[in-house]
C-alpha cells in the first residue's frame, strides 16, 4: 500500500493503472498479446490524501485530478 499526501489542494478524481500478472514469467506473445495488459481502477480520494494497494510485481499509474 502507499500513501499520497498532496501538499497543496486536494484530490477530485484518481486513476490507478496497473500493469500485473498473477504469474511472474507471463509474457505477451503474437498468438496471445493480451496475456498481460493494463487495468484500469477509480480510487477514492479523501481530500488531499491517497491511498492505493499496489499489486505485487507490477508496473503503476497514478492519475491524480486536483480540486
Amino acid at each position: 500500500e502507499i500513501v499520497v499526501r498532496l501538499s497543496r489542494g486536494s484530490a477530485s478524481s484518481v486513476r490507478h493503472t496497473a500493469l500485473t500478472h498473477e504469474q511472474l514469467n507471463a509474457h505477451n506473445t503474437f498468438e496471445k498479446p493480451d496475456v498481460v495488459s493494463p487495468r484500469t481502477a477509480a480510487v477514492k480520494a479523501h481530500g488531499a490524501t491517497v491511498n492505493v494497494v499496489l499489486p505485487p510485481a507490477s508496473v503503476n499509474r497514478l492519475e491524480i485530478q486536483l480540486a
